[in-house]
């Protein structure tokens, strides 16, 4: 069977009032992507950021679906853009990601910190 990528990007703040509706949100898309194509035909992409990044990739894996996190950067270095829970979160799923790779960059070079979130989403949303 063919095999079906889900991309992840979104903001990095959440409103805590919406996580239970976002949450059900995202259960209920990976549930009926699921009985469309089978758990094991569906990878998730998501470059781990706090927040909406975090929220898919954790529920892609509670569903039972494969992760791969294409990260702006090396992981040690995004590492220092995370703390307290944010960290815990992004440790744990960097461990239960069934890949990591930095993300190539798409555009021309440009020094600034942002520009490699941008090359993250860029990946991402080329290969869905």
């Amino acid at each position: 069977m063919e095999q079906y990528t889900i991309g992840v990007t979104g903001h990095r703040k959440l409103p805590p009032k919406r996580l239970p509706s976002l949450t059900a949100e995202i259960q209920a898309f990976y549930q009926e992507q699921t009985a469309r194509y089978g758990a094991e035909n569906i990878t998730v992409l998501s470059p781990l950021a706090e927040g909406a990044d975090t929220l898919c990739a954790k529920l892609a894996l509670d569903a039972g679906l494969r992760l791969v996190a294409p990260l702006p950067m090396s992981a040690k270095e995004y590492r220092r853009d995370f703390s307290g829970p944010a960290a815990v979160a992004f440790d744990n799923l960097l461990l239960l990601a069934g890949e990591v790779l930095v993300a190539p960059p798409e555009e021309a070079a440009n020094p600034r910190r942002g520009f490699y979130y941008r090359q993250a989403g860029i990946y991402v949303a080329l290969r869905v």
